[in-house]
């Protein structure tokens, strides 16, 4: 029997072998250890040069660089928890992110992650490299597998050093290791191996994932900041060393308060304040209330931190990265806020550059229609900084900005002549001098266009919209309406505003579906233009005023989902099919990737700032196995954790949800009622009262109505940046927005007799609409 103290003299005899490799290879490692060895939790006294940090109030916001793929494309979205990293050489910058072609099949999460690079020559325009990705790891080509993390250096030694995190599993269980490539040019990456191995017990966080996420070099050695995710040590800080950036022998814990204030990673650069002076920017805690903190330290001792000197609050943060330009003495942040783009933030570092910028050359207006300019102009320079972006004036009032040469002005008069001015920004937010131009719109050509009709509840009228002012004595003319099925028009009345008609008609039969053909109307210009002879627009009577939306889900084929309330707000359809349903034909949602998708445009822009009422006949096939709901009828933000609407949750319960503008959410549910019956489910806003109301088959649910403090959520307040905010969805939200199903699970089931009113319907209306009035 071998006893116990032999076999513990023999383990410990082969550590130097296995972690440094050789006898002398300890012995080069004890002068750094030395240095590691006090307490790396006492944080150490702020440093002069750590005013060179920007306060929250220094950062200025410049919208979109760079955009996600299209669907399909291996940077369809921005993967989770991953930073990137910046890095200029030779006056090119060099962003380096993640991103990933869709979701995995399984848990709704990225897929086939990998590093791409994006090239700048002046910080503010950036294109994708054509070779993207520049970086993968799939070494079982499974979904979740890829190069989840990039942190990227290229000081001292002028090549581009990254460490990464390489994801790999056979299956759903992924593991992954800090990898370690290289490359001389920034864009052909040679693949080195694994340097943080999560297997090894002496790594700081071992035992499922490292994620690398910010390195350096110093005297010799090599530090990188990384994640230890999923084990004991899980979202809170670590650092690796060595002397050799493929050998990272040592490791410890740099961050770990733990609480509610865990960390969720370094974003992806080391900046160097001074030659004695680094600076961390740290991701911490998850969304919503993510922020980013920035530390400092020394690099003699790196593992010890200060105390915060910044912090950033960031609306839904992603994750981002930063870099400090001393050139142009300037910080950037480029940063992603859950929407398709990548946004960029500057900031001056030291005193601002107050010498504004050139004026714009050479300005140039073009008319291109009655109701349009396009401007474009010679680029502004800057000598100490950069021009980050062009204001655009109109009539002396500034109407946009661009980061672009040229801007279109929309939405003029015809044969107006009006006068226009740009001037340049710098980095720093100075602006210059502007160059003038005029320009005259050209006389209206376009004919004009039949927009909605509505009944607005009184079955003997029907408000009929054009796009502009139409002639009175066409738009007063019975005889240029028809009305079918029945439907007899008696008079006609154009309103002062000119693009409004009333109709006096015939009765409308409730829940009846009508369309409206209009002929020989003309607009009401000098050379009047006639409206298409095929001018229709089908609509629906609704005994109650305020239906704003009405989708009777009856097509049976094609890909968009017709809106009956007249106002033409039609769905666009993806996956889900056409079966028989509760009233004619139903969508059927199979749970995995159908929605639909509706735009928020006149009248749903901004319905759910006021009082709203959303309904739908809905059968489900089985209940949620997770916390987050079935989908039926939503507006989302450009989050979609944020989102106003209807769901089914486990426990086979109704809820509706809203949000207010404090984030906190007011949900209300029903008793359980078992999946594979029809049910008819109505949420409603009163916005005065701040009540909400939640009904099944007509009837309250209990604890209806709730009421709820403070103003709902603007669910439009990305409206100029995300293009997908304030839509509506049927099924789920478009899976696009970044966070797969970790916040909403597609609907499994039929929908049918989708219907928004633009006010809070009463019980007896909720009543009549479930009885089948």
């Amino acid at each position: 029997m071998v006893k116990p103290f032999i076999l513990i003299s023999a383990f410990l005899t082969l550590i130097p072998a296995i972690y440094f490799a050789s006898v002398q290879g300890f012995f080069d490692w004890l002068p750094w250890l030395a240095a590691f060895t006090d307490d790396h939790t006492t944080n150490p006294p702020l440093n002069p040069t750590d005013s060179l940090i920007p306060q929250p109030g220094d950062w200025v916001d410049y919208g979109h660089i760079l955009e996600a793929g299209a669907e399909g494309e291996w940077d369809f979205l921005w993967a989770d928890a991953s930073p990137g990293s910046i890095v200029k050489k030779e006056g090119t910058y060099y962003f380096y992110f993640i991103a990933a072609d869709g979701y995995t099949a399984i848990e709704g999460e990225p897929r086939h992650r990998a590093i791409g690079l994006a090239t700048s020559l002046d910080g503010i325009h950036y294109t994708k490299y054509p070779g993207n990705p520049i970086l993968t790891h799939s070494p079982f080509n499974g979904e979740e597998e890829g190069a989840n993390s990039a942190g990227v250096t290229d000081r001292p030694i002028g090549n581009f050093v990254m460490y990464y995190g390489g994801a790999m599993g056979e299956r759903e269980i992924i593991r992954s290791d800090g990898r370690l490539a290289v490359s001389d040019d920034g864009f052909n990456f040679t693949e080195v191996g694994r340097v943080i191995d999560h297997r090894n017990p002496f790594v700081y966080g071992f035992s499922d994932e490292i994620f690398p996420m910010a390195t350096f070099q110093h005297q010799g050695v090599w530090y990188v900041y990384y994640l230890p995710n999923g084990g004991i040590n899980e979202r809170t800080l670590g650092m690796a060393w060595g002397k050799r950036p493929d050998r990272l022998y040592r490791s410890l814990g740099v961050l770990r308060d733990g609480g509610a204030s865990e960390p969720i990673g370094a974003w992806g650069n080391v900046i160097w304040l001074a030659e004695d002076r680094i600076a961390l920017f740290i991701q911490r805690l998850w969304w919503p209330d993510t922020f980013v903190e920035v530390r400092t330290a020394s690099p003699e001792t790196p593992h010890r931190l200060s105390q915060p000197v910044a912090r950033y609050d960031i609306p839904n943060l992603k994750r981002g990265a930063v870099y400090l330009d001393r050139e142009r003495r300037t910080w950037f942040m480029i940063y992603n806020d859950f929407d398709r783009f990548w946004d960029l933030k500057l900031a001056p570092a030291g005193d601002p550059d107050a010498t504004p910028p050139t004026r714009p050359a050479n300005p140039i207006a073009k008319p291109l229609s009655h109701a349009s300019v396009e401007l474009s102009w010679g680029a502004a320079a800057d000598s100490d900084t950069g021009v980050v972006i062009y204001h655009i004036y109109q009539d002396g009032n500034r109407i946009g900005s661009t980061k672009d040469l040229s801007f279109v002005s929309s939405g003029l008069v015809e044969s107006i002549s009006y006068t226009y001015e740009v001037s340049a920004v710098n980095f720093h937010g100075f602006e210059g001098q502007r160059a003038a131009v005029n320009a005259t719109t050209l006389a209206d050509a376009r004919a004009p266009e039949l927009v909605s009709a509505s009944t607005r509840g009184t079955p003997e009228q029907l408000i009929v919209l054009f796009n502009e002012p139409v002639d009175p004595s066409t738009a007063e003319n019975v005889i240029n309406y028809t009305i079918r099925p029945s439907v007899q028009v008696l008079d006609a009345s154009l309103d002062a505003d000119g693009q409004a008609v009333t109709l006096t008609t015939s009765a409308h039969e409730p829940g009846s579906s009508y369309t409206l053909a209009v002929r020989d109307i003309w607009d009401a210009a000098t050379t009047p233009n006639r409206i298409a002879p095929e001018s229709e627009v089908t609509y629906t009577h609704s005994p109650f005023t305020g239906l704003v939306g009405y989708w009777s889900l009856d097509e049976a084929a094609g890909s968009t989902v017709y809106d009956l309330s007249g106002y033409g707000n039609h769905g666009s359809l993806s996956g889900a099919e056409w079966q028989a349903g509760l009233y004619g034909r139903a969508l059927r949602f199979d749970g995995v990737d159908d929605f639909v998708y509706i735009e928020d445009r006149s009248p749903l822009i901004d319905l759910t700032e006021n009082s709203f009422t959303f309904s739908a006949w809905v059968q489900p096939e089985g209940q949620p196995t997770e916390r987050n709901p079935y989908a039926i009828f939503l507006r989302v933000d450009g989050h979609p954790a944020y989102n106003f609407g209807v769901s089914y949750i486990a426990g086979s319960r109704y809820r509706a949800q809203v949000i207010t503008a404090e984030e906190t959410y007011s949900q209300l549910t029903s008793e359980p009622l078992e999946p594979g019956s029809w049910h008819h489910v109505t949420m409603v806003v009163e916005k005065d009262a701040r009540l909400l109301h939640l009904y099944l088959d007509g009837e309250a649910v209990d604890g209806s109505p709730l009421g709820y403090s403070g103003e709902l959520l603007d669910l439009k307040t990305e409206a100029g940046l995300n293009d997908h905010s304030g839509g509506y969805y049927l099924g789920s939200t478009r899976p696009d927005r970044g966070a797969g199903s970790f916040f909403v699970q597609h609907f499994k089931g039929l929908i049918d007799e989708v219907r928004i009113y633009n006010r809070a319907l009463d019980a007896r209306a909720v009543y009549c609409l479930a009885s089948g009035c």
